[in-house]
């Protein structure tokens, strides 16, 4: 049976007020106006349903449980907090100290780190570093694909390595596979050679009728027929390329060279087999260095 509580005004004796508490009888105080005091001990359960503004130090030191949403337009000073569920924060969340996360950290939209300090395995699908970036530990990539190895920083690349720009390289270059440079190697100092150099050759390239022959190879020869004689021509090289011309084989017909430019002539005629010229490029012009052919 509920019981109402009434209260008995001090200043006008013998008068009555009703002072919204009602009593079950059992354990349920329920109150319909404010209550304001200096202190007020639960030891049970509180049920608010209603508005309720705390204008001091609200302090719970048992578990809390908020079924709906929490709200808070000020300032919120956590010492520790622990999440199980589902949390959104709609503006800025701002840790001052260590955060721990045990589980998966899931980002779907832009996140902007000012430091980053991984000392474990991590897993990222795409990441944009704008500013310097410092790994410590080594770098791999694709299992072995590419590599670079702690402390020494030794590299290593499974693919093509392609640079357009300028490379510097200060120690030694060891190819241990073919290496082909399409365009100018140039070389300032010494060069050492332990096996054969080849440095590109045509052989039997031609046999009559018109001839180009290429200035990218060290040596070309040709073999001539019956047919008609073989008319070369030689395009201008750059200054110290050097050119070997060898009649291979001659049939009938004989192999006449003519040069853009030649110094001291202007042909160089082959007429029997194995006839050869050794030429370097000097100014603006190729220089016969020794031949067995005829210069004219």
């Amino acid at each position: 049976m509920a019981k109402q509580l009434i209260y008995v005004d001090d200043e006008a004796p013998g008068e009555c007020g009703d002072a919204g508490l009602v009593y079950n009888g059992s354990t349920t105080l329920t109150s319909s106006k404010i209550i304001a005091g200096t202190s007020m001990t639960m030891s049970g359960t509180a049920a608010i349903t209603g508005n309720t503004t705390v204008g001091g130090t609200l302090a719970v030191t048992g578990n809390t449980t908020v079924g709906g949403i929490l709200g808070v337009t000020g300032e919120f000073a956590l010492d520790s907090v622990t999440v199980t569920g589902n949390t959104t924060v709609g503006g800025t969340l701002a840790v001052t100290g260590n955060t721990a996360i045990a589980g998966p950290l899931g980002v779907t939209g832009e996140s902007t780190l000012a430091s980053v300090l991984v000392t474990g395995a991590s897993t990222l699908a795409s990441v944009l570093v704008t500013g310097a970036t410092e790994i410590n530990g080594g770098l791999t990539c694709d299992t072995n694909a590419f590599t670079v190895a702690d402390h020494s920083g030794n590299t290593a690349t499974r693919g093509t390595l392609d640079v357009l720009g300028a490379t510097t390289l200060t120690g030694d270059l060891a190819a241990n596979g073919n290496t082909v440079v399409a365009g100018t190697l140039s070389v300032a100092g010494a060069t050492t050679h332990t096996n054969k150099v080849a440095f590109g050759a045509t052989e039997n390239a031609a046999a009559s009728g018109a001839w180009a022959i290429p200035i990218t190879t060290l040596y070309d020869g040709a073999t001539t027929n019956a047919t008609a004689a073989l008319a070369a021509t030689l395009a201008d090289g750059v200054v110290g390329q050097m050119k070997i011309i060898m009649l291979t084989t001659k049939n009938t017909n004989n192999m006449i060279v003519t040069p853009a430019n030649l110094n001291g002539g202007t042909t160089i005629t082959f007429d029997a087999t194995g006839e050869f010229a050794l030429l370097v490029f000097v100014g603006t012009g190729w220089t016969v260095i020794h031949t067995t052919a005829t210069v004219a």
